[in-house]
């Protein structure tokens, strides 16, 4: 597969947890992000902003430019704590009125101020 991004690679063994390993569009992952695909770590909001940019552009890029939108965590997170007057002058932009789905990555954090908690994923469509 060819990506279209920036790929740093690790020069030693000990790669700082905060290094910068892959820029993909909008998305920035770093070597700790990589650390939670070993088997029995969470998910954080990176990965699946990650695996919804990469949805977004490669798997359903014809969709996605049409009746399909992936909305990402940090966004999905934003509509969440703002309140339904002020959800839908943040989402118009993505124009979701006119798309046939709407994918959101939806957290259990309830706390606006830590933004980056939860520990359960869902999908709502």
């Amino acid at each position: 597969i060819l990506w279209r991004c920036k790929l740093a690679l690790a020069t030693s063994s000990h790669t700082p947890m905060d290094q910068k390993l892959l820029d993909y569009h909008d998305v920035l992952l770093r070597a700790g992000d990589l650390e939670l695909l070993k088997p029995g770590a969470w998910l954080n909001d990176q990965i699946v902003s990650f695996y919804f940019e990469w949805l977004g552009r490669e798997k359903h890029a014809d969709a996605c430019s049409g009746p399909l939108l992936y909305v990402p965590p940090a966004l999905t997170f934003l509509v969440a704590m703002c309140g339904a007057d002020d959800a839908g002058a943040i989402l118009q932009p993505l124009s979701p009125a006119s798309r046939r789905v709407v994918v959101f990555a939806v957290n259990d954090n309830e706390d606006g101020g830590a933004a980056g908690g939860g520990s359960h994923w869902s999908v709502l469509a």
